[in-house]
């Protein structure tokens, strides 16, 4: 069981049709189908009653839905306390010298190739401008 499973088991239990919950979660009927199948067969119930017409809740569907939609609130809560905690963490750890670039393993003090591009006359030692 993982939350995307439960993601799209919640969708199909509100909507009681596949294609309207496919297109809520911008997926392929088939693939949100498949998802669901996944589910019922990891936890060894059926969850929905299906007709080539219709969908219903089973009685383990209705007793899961309830678990299940707290369970992803939960998780989105967690997610979204987490970014913002690396947002946070993020800007405390940014440098303040916004004159330093970032060249793949070196980085560049800015100021010092335009200071440098600048005094054509003289040439940069190797290291000026680059620092490990």
């Amino acid at each position: 069981m993982d939350l995307r499973q439960l993601r799209c088991f919640i969708a199909v239990a509100e909507e009681l049709h596949f294609g309207r919950a496919a297109r809520r979660l911008d997926m392929l009927p088939s693939a949100l189908g498949r998802h669901v199948r996944l589910l019922e067969e990891s936890l060894g119930t059926a969850l929905l009653l299906r007709t080539t017409r219709n969908v219903m809740l089973s009685q383990d569907g209705t007793a899961l839905l309830d678990e299940a939609r707290s369970l992803i609130a939960k998780a989105d809560e967690l997610g979204r306390r987490f970014r913002e905690h690396g947002r946070k963490r993020s800007r405390a750890l940014r440098p303040m010298h916004r004159s330093k670039i970032n060249l793949g393993s070196k980085v560049c003090d800015w100021e010092a190739v335009l200071s440098q591009l600048g005094q054509t006359s003289q040439r940069p030692e190797h290291g000026d401008a680059m620092k490990d």
